[in-house]
């Protein structure tokens, strides 16, 4: 059996276009992927969030529920997925340099804009490093971490890195709106995590199902850090093609 696999890079990140004027909110996202799927043609697709991207898909989700998109959840979605992300702004342990970038004062301007690259780079290399559970990993770190260091400098993208955090103030503000719209869908909802991620712990998948009524679709995948997918690819396809049942 074949299938089809779509992959979106948003707005400011990969190999997507990194404007400066951007603010670079969830709402601007959510209405981004889903016009994305209605030019794309997409129907009944499963999907699959991951980070930053659980924020988007829950504020799609949430204009979808409340009937502000013209598309209905079970024509676009058989089943939704989300992977590793701190969807509970409380139950984030944030790294260092989200601090500094959501900092007052426009810190997280200034660091971007005028800390020396050669700076900039080894403060980046470090944090992602910590997001890494390497026990029984498919491929060497050091790969992936320099993709992702040329994803994020691609088109300038370095240079907005503080914009693209202004996504954790929404959710801290908008989450208990999600939370209401993931518990009245009608949607299968599933929710696969690794157990050793340092920023976005297991205590958020099942704090969202209590809240949800959704506990027995929690999945807790051991030894593997915030970017599993990345560190033991051909496990991580293994428990997403089971929760789409194919």
């Amino acid at each position: 059996m074949v299938n089809r696999v779509v992959l979106l890079d948003l707005l400011g990140f990969g190999f997507s276009e990194k404007p400066t004027d951007c603010v670079y909110s969830l709402f601007d996202q959510a209405e981004l992927l889903l016009e994305f799927c209605r030019l794309v043609g997409l129907e009944r697709v499963h999907v699959v969030g991951h980070d930053m991207g659980d924020s988007v898909l829950t504020q799609a989700l949430s204009i979808l529920q409340r009937g502000f998109a013209p598309q209905k959840i079970d024509e676009l979605f058989q089943t939704i997925t989300f992977t590793n992300g701190g969807m509970v702004y409380e139950m984030i342990d944030q790294t260092l340099g989200q601090k500094i970038l959501i900092a007052p004062f426009n810190i997280g301007h200034h660091f971007v804009t005028i800390v020396p690259k050669q700076i900039k780079d080894a403060f980046t290399h470090r944090t992602l490093t910590n997001l890494w559970m390497n026990t029984d990993a498919e491929h060497d770190s050091e790969d992936s971490i320099s993709a992702i260091m040329q994803l994020i400098e691609f088109n300038g993208g370095d240079l907005i890195m503080d914009k693209l955090q202004y996504y954790l103030k929404e959710r801290q503000i908008y989450q208990s709106r999600w939370f209401r719209s993931l518990k009245l869908i009608k949607v299968p909802v599933r929710y696969i995590w690794s157990d050793s991620d340092p920023v976005s712990t297991v205590n958020i998948p099942y704090y969202i199902s209590s809240l949800t009524n959704n506990e027995e679709n929690v999945i807790i995948v051991k030894n593997g850090g915030h970017f599993w997918m990345l560190e033991r690819p051909s496990i991580w396809l293994e428990y997403i093609k089971a929760s789409f049942n194919i």
